[in-house]
């Protein structure tokens, strides 16, 4: 049974990199399901204001601005809807999917982000596994 052979390998990702596994389904009320966005910047004319002012009117919930990129967060609902209105208004999508985004981070000890990175990384090659999720803060924050 391909299920159980997938949740065996998630188990010997997670035990040889030093984690542990919960439930199915155990920590999935710490996420929210959203509808993300990405714009690159060089693909675009706007401004941040113009970008803001597009967003809202497309029923978006939160823009981010970084150098690079606008990265536009929705109500999963809305997320069709926002995605359709930002194409029409002539914006080239780089990332446009339902993702889980965490409601709360936690900081990775400086002495365990390495074992993080690998865990991860196994998680990601896992051809049985399709997302990863994690509440990890990144760097920046």
């Amino acid at each position: 049974d391909n299920k159980n052979r997938t949740a065996s390998s998630v188990r010997v990702a997670f035990t040889r990199n030093g984690g542990s596994l919960g439930a199915t389904g155990s920590v999935a009320y710490m996420f929210d399901r959203k509808g993300y966005i990405v714009i690159d910047r060089s693909t675009t004319d706007a401004d941040e204001d113009q970008m803001l002012m597009d967003v809202m009117e497309a029923g978006g919930d939160d823009l981010q601005t970084s150098d690079d990129a606008y990265e536009i967060y929705t109500d999963a609902k809305s997320f069709t809807a926002v995605r359709d209105a930002l194409e029409k208004a002539g914006y080239q999508l780089a990332v446009s999917e339902l993702t889980m985004v965490p409601q709360n981070t936690t900081p990775v000890p400086e002495d365990k982000k390495e074992q993080f990175a690998k865990l991860v990384d196994a998680l990601e090659d896992d051809d049985d596994v399709s997302n990863v999720y994690t509440a990890a803060a990144d760097d920046e924050e």
